[in-house]
C-alpha cells in the first residue's frame, strides 16, 4: 500500500557564513582560495549591471546557458575554478571555467561595458571584468584586439606592478572596473608571484574555493540583482497541479514557447535534484515524478539573457564636454532612420560641432545601462567617443566619455583621454 505522499513548494534561501567583518557599509564580495582569503569591495552603486552579474554568478542565482541559449547548470559559478592566468606586469585573471577550451570560457551569455569616472587602474588591487579577445579587432590595428562589450564572468585583479613598469592606467575605458580589494593584498601579491608557463597558466592551480558575498547597511541589504537585465532565477507564477498517478506524482503547470524554468526536488530537503525546462511551444507541461514517501518542489523561472543593444533613429544627442582638450562646446549627434545600412552615403547621421560642421556619423552603438546607456560613436573627423550616461533629470544627466581621436594621434595611435559633461538625449 502506497503511503500518503507530502507536498511542499516553497523558496530556498542560501545563508554564508564568512570570518571577513567589513568595517563600512558596502557590499563585499570574499575569496577562499587555496592561497588565502581576500575580500574586495563592490562597486554596486556605481557599476551596478557589472556587480549585479558578478554577485549572481557568485551566489548561484544565475544560471549557464550553451550555445542554443538553453540553460544548462544552476550553481555558484566560481567555486572550484582556478586563477589561469598570472600576467607578470600586474594581473591575475580567473573566472574560466574551462581555460583548455577556447570555446567555452564564460556562462553563456555577454554584458555591455559599464565605466565609472572614479574607478581606474591607476592605483593596484583593483578588480575589473576581462573581456574577449578579438581577433578581428587586432587585424584591423585595434588596441590589443579587445573584444568591447563581451564581459561574461571572466575577471581580473590588478596587483602592485613591477617597479620598471608604467602602470596599468592605459587599461582604463577598456574594463570596467567594478572593485577595490579592501584586504587581503598580500594573498594577491602571493598568487601573481607563482610559477607560470609559457601561456602566463601557473604551473600549480590557484583554486577559488568560495566566493562569498556580504552585505552591510540597509543599502547593500535592499540591492537586489533582479532589477538588473540579467537572465537571473525569480519566482514562478505558473498555476501548478499535482496528483497521483498509477506510476506516482504527476506535476502539471502552463508554459509559453520560449519559456525558460527550473524544478527542483528533494526528498530530504538536502539533496535535490534540478531540471531545466526549455519550452519550444505554448502548453501543459507534465512531468512524472516517480514514486516518492515524501516530495519537496520548487518552480521557478528564469530571465532569457538580454543583448542590451538597441537603436536610435531620429534621436538627438548632445554632450557638452568642459575639459575635452580640442573642443569643450557642445557636440550634437543626429541620427536618421537608418538602422543598419553601414554602406548608405549619409551614414548614420550627422555631428556638429563649431569647427566641424554636419560630419558624416560612419557608425555607432548604444547600449541599454541601468539609469543611462553606452553610445560609441565614429565620426568623419577621426573621432571615436564613447559616451557613459547617467540620466538624473528626465532625459539629462551627467556623462562620462572616452575620446581616441586618430587626427591628431600618431600612426595607429590616436591621442586618447577621458573626458566628463554633461548630456541630454532626445528621442521622438
Amino acid at each position: 500500500m502506497k503511503r500518503p505522499l507530502a507536498y511542499a513548494l516553497f523558496a530556498f534561501i542560501a545563508q554564508t557564513l564568512t570570518a571577513f567583518e567589513p568595517a563600512e557599509d558596502g557590499i563585499y564580495a570574499v575569496f577562499d582560495t587555496s592561497m588565502g582569503e581576500f575580500a574586495v569591495k563592490l562597486a554596486y552603486d556605481g557599476v551596478p549591471l557589472t556587480t549585479a552579474n558578478f554577485v549572481g554568478l557568485a551566489e548561484g542565482r544565475i544560471p549557464q546557458f550553451d550555445e542554443n541559449g538553453e540553460a544548462t547548470e544552476l550553481a555558484p559559478y566560481y567555486d572550484g575554478t582556478i586563477f589561469h592566468r598570472v600576467v607578470k606586469s600586474g594581473l591575475i585573471q580567473s573566472g574560466d571555467p574551462d581555460p583548455d577550451d577556447d570555446q567555452v570560457n564564460g556562462p553563456g551569455y555577454r554584458i555591455p561595458d559599464e565605466m565609472h569616472p572614479n574607478l581606474t587602474h591607476n592605483i593596484p588591487y583593483v578588480i575589473a571584468m576581462a573581456n574577449n579577445y578579438c581577433f578581428e579587432c587586432e587585424e584591423a590595428g585595434q588596441f590589443f584586439g579587445i573584444g568591447e562589450n563581451t564581459g561574461g564572468s571572466q575577471f581580473y585583479l590588478t596587483v602592485e606592478p613591477p617597479a620598471n613598469s608604467s602602470g596599468l592606467g592605459f587599461l582604463d575605458g577598456h574594463f570596467t572596473i567594478f572593485g577595490v580589494v579592501e584586504s587581503g593584498s598580500e594573498v594577491l601579491e602571493a598568487i601573481s608571484s607563482v610559477a607560470v608557463d609559457a601561456n602566463e597558466k601557473p604551473l600549480e592551480d590557484v583554486v577559488i574555493h568560495t566566493v562569498s558575498i556580504v552585505r552591510k547597511g540597509a543599502a547593500a541589504q535592499a540591492w537586489a540583482i533582479e532589477n538588473y537585465e540579467l537572465p537571473v532565477v525569480t519566482s514562478a507564477n505558473q498555476r501548478i497541479q499535482l496528483a497521483d498517478d498509477q506510476d506516482g506524482p504527476a506535476l502539471q503547470f502552463p508554459t509559453q514557447s520560449g519559456e525558460k524554468l527550473l524544478l527542483r526536488q528533494s526528498a530530504d530537503l538536502a539533496a535535490w535534484s534540478e531540471t531545466f525546462i526549455n519550452a519550444s511551444e505554448t502548453g501543459d507541461h507534465a512531468i512524472d515524478l516517480g514514486p516518492q514517501d515524501k516530495l519537496f518542489l520548487e518552480l521557478l523561472a528564469l530571465k532569457a539573457p538580454a543583448t542590451h543593444e538597441e537603436r536610435l533613429p531620429n534621436a538627438v544627442f548632445k554632450a557638452t564636454l568642459p575639459n575635452h582638450p580640442l573642443s569643450g562646446e557642445t557636440w550634437t549627434f543626429s541620427f536618421n532612420e537608418n538602422l543598419d545600412d553601414i554602406d548608405d552615403p549619409n551614414g548614420f547621421g550627422v555631428v556638429s560641432v563649431p569647427d566641424l560642421p554636419d560630419a558624416v556619423i560612419f557608425g555607432y552603438e548604444y547600449h541599454r545601462l541601468p539609469n543611462g546607456g553606452r553610445i560609441r560613436v565614429v565620426t568623419q573627423s577621426y573621432q571615436v567617443i564613447t559616451y557613459y550616461l547617467r540620466y538624473t533629470d528626465g532625459n539629462k544627466g551627467s556623462v562620462f566619455a572616452w575620446v581616441d581621436d586618430y587626427l591628431h594621434g600618431t600612426g595607429s595611435a590616436p591621442l586618447r583621454f577621458p573626458a566628463t559633461g554633461s548630456f541630454e538625449l532626445v528621442r521622438p
